[in-house]
């Protein structure tokens, strides 16, 4: 007997991106990964298997919003 084979799933992905130009830049890059991967963008927070804060924290404010997003992530999509 043959193995079944499992169907193709994608899993989607959120990238909230903070800060500076470098940190946009680097967020595309990484999509574009996630992308060539199989991955396909999420319809919303709380579709998405994997939710990334691309951030840099410079200031107070930054590290609050940073730190808030996260959070926020994780209560809209606990899995």
């Amino acid at each position: 007997l043959k193995p079944m084979s499992q169907p193709n799933l994608s899993k989607s992905y959120l990238i909230k991106t903070l800060g500076c130009k470098a940190n946009f830049s680097d967020s595309q890059a990484l999509e574009s990964e996630l992308q060539k991967r199989g991955w396909i963008p999420a319809l919303g927070e709380e579709h998405a298997d994997l939710c990334i804060v691309n951030s840099c924290t410079v200031t107070d404010e930054a590290d609050k919003q940073s730190r808030g997003t996260a959070k926020r992530f994780s209560k809209r999509n606990p899995r």
